[in-house]
């Protein structure tokens, strides 16, 4: 049970992270700027969720290892790889873009492992 919670805490934060991007894309403008505070409620949310999806990204690939299965991934590499990521992303488009690596992660997910869920 508690598997599915950190499952359903990565993608429910990489969501998040995609609608942010969207709403930037769309709007024309950098993603800190339109109606004052809107943006800032939504990008202070996403900033504090970013460091929660890591740990919860880190959980996972946690319980991926433990499992029986046959892709045995290092925790501490996806979660650092990651924050560097979203670092990176933060300061070139004030976006800690964690759907990407949401989206690698479970890529490598699916080709990796028999597609039973852990």
């Amino acid at each position: 049970m508690e598997r599915r919670r950190w499952r359903r805490t990565v993608v429910g934060i990489a969501t998040l992270n995609v609608v942010w991007s969207l709403a930037g894309v769309l709007s024309g403008e950098r993603f800190t700027v339109g109606p004052a505070s809107g943006w800032v409620l939504f990008g202070g949310a996403l900033l504090l969720l970013t460091p929660v999806f890591y740990y919860a990204l880190y959980r996972l690939t946690g319980a991926v290892r433990a499992a029986d299965g046959p892709w045995r991934p290092n925790p501490r590499v996806w979660a650092a790889g990651g924050v560097v990521v979203s670092l990176l992303g933060s300061v070139a488009f004030l976006n800690p873009m964690t759907h990407y690596v949401a989206g690698l992660y479970l890529v490598q997910r699916a080709r990796k492992s028999t597609g039973a869920p852990p």
